[in-house]
């Protein structure tokens, strides 16, 4: 049977009414690296790119820090003067100023720390060893409906790369179409891995809740999870650098 694109869509539209979504976990001990120093200086601009040559856009994202880019513009962290010169140059009119990164990065931190005391689970970002005991927790409160692989690789610095299934039971002769997510993929987003969670959680709650949508979907569909793809990467933004984006 096929799966209709409203029934599929459900994740993300029906997600807010689960029920239980900000179960209590235990949190570890805070291992975040206060790094706001670091970009002392250092600010994010915004530059108009319409216009502009293919070969002077790939220079932009190759020589720099693209934090966001869009239709007609990309947002770039420059370390100096100097260096938002060379942008303006290469874009070949003024950019604008949009904040200072340092400022930014003080305030995120406040804000973690803030969010991290409190009992309820998305409200706060958390660690690689917490996401994965999260994904452990789930599978042992719903074990009939996931299914937690602990290893499906290991990284350059050995850490695991686990998966996580969540489906209906399985009838004889069931062939269920597989849906892939993959969290976390660029280390500093994230926002990445608590969505994946977040979407998990609501799946299980909704199905034991007898939500006919999310039925259905659990009934055809098998969703197949990595909770952190880039783990070395991710770490790397909680110890040592932030803005840190790809791997290790």
């Amino acid at each position: 049977m096929k799966i209709s694109a409203a029934a599929a869509a459900f994740i993300f539209v029906r997600s807010a009414t689960a029920e239980n979504v900000s179960e209590t976990r235990k949190l570890s001990d805070d291992t975040y690296t206060v790094q706001a120093a670091i970009y002392a200086g250092q600010s994010v601009i915004g530059c108009d790119i319409d216009g502009i040559s293919s070969v002077a856009l790939n220079s932009l994202s190759s020589d720099y820090d693209v934090m966001k880019t869009g239709d007609g513009f990309i947002d770039i962290r420059v370390k100096s003067d100097d260096e938002r010169a060379e942008v303006e140059a290469t874009v070949g009119s003024p950019c604008e100023f949009l904040y200072n990164l340092e400022d930014a990065m003080k305030s995120f931190e406040d804000e973690l720390v803030t969010s991290r005391q409190q009992e309820d689970w998305f409200s706060a970002y958390h660690t690689y060893e917490e996401i994965l005991q999260w994904y452990k927790d789930l599978n042992s409160d719903y074990p009939s409906l996931t299914t937690y692989v602990d290893n499906i690789g290991n990284t350059s610095e050995q850490r695991k790369i686990p998966a996580f299934h969540v489906t209906a039971p399985k009838k004889d002769g069931d062939k269920k179409r597989k849906i892939w997510i993959q969290c976390q993929l660029h280390a500093r987003e994230w926002v990445s891995a608590p969505t994946c969670m977040y979407i998990v959680h609501s799946l299980v709650t909704l199905y034991v809740a007898k939500d006919q949508p999310t039925s259905y979907l659990l009934q055809h569909a098998e969703l197949i999870v990595i909770p952190i793809a880039n783990p070395d990467g991710y770490v790397y933004t909680w110890t040592s650098y932030r803005l840190w984006r790809k791997n290790r």
